[in-house]
């Protein structure tokens, strides 16, 4: 992801920024030919749960998402977080962020996991905890499940596991030690 780790950047531009990250990496491998047999499945933690689901606007061809502690819009988080420092006066920033958004990233500025899954058949399995203090449930599962009913992503809701509902007991004990 751009500017995180060792990669390239100064700075991880916006969320929008790891959609386009992982569509350049699904395109290398698509064009590799030791590869050209394999089927492709996303899995990703909360942005990355985020990317792996909105890539699907561009990237209609993968065989399978798993999106864990993901959320589906990028709006949802920011207006939240908006809100939250600011009060509802943030809901009068929301048309300058979207503004600013669709200069910075184009056509990815609006893509959501929710529209990737609908414009595809790609199955899904969402994983979430119903105590995520980072991803809020109304910006995940939640609704992915009020507006994606369809039997072909499942669901696997934990709780009590926060933001990383994949850790173990003994992986939670020794993070609480």
């Amino acid at each position: 992801g751009t500017g995180t780790g060792e990669s390239d950047g100064d700075s991880m531009v916006g969320l929008e920024q790891h959609v386009i990250d992982l569509e350049y990496a699904i395109r290398f491998v698509q064009n590799e030919e030791a590869f050209h047999d394999l089927q492709i499945s996303l899995v990703g933690h909360s942005w990355g749960g985020y990317a792996a689901a909105a890539v699907l606007n561009v990237e209609p061809k993968i065989s399978s998402v798993v999106s864990i502690s993901g959320f589906s819009s990028t709006y949802d988080l920011e207006l939240d977080e908006l809100n939250d420092k600011i009060g509802t006066i943030g809901d009068l920033a929301f048309p300058y962020l979207k503004l600013t958004q669709l200069q910075k990233f184009g056509k990815y500025e609006h893509y959501s996991g929710i529209n990737g899954f609908r414009k595809t058949n790609t199955p899904g399995l969402i994983i979430a905890s119903e105590d995520d203090d980072v991803v809020a449930p109304e910006f995940g599962y939640k609704l992915y499940k009020s507006k994606l009913p369809e039997s072909r992503l499942e669901y696997l809701i934990f709780n009590q596991r926060g933001h990383h509902p994949y850790w173990t007991d003994e992986a939670w004990q020794k993070y609480s030690d």
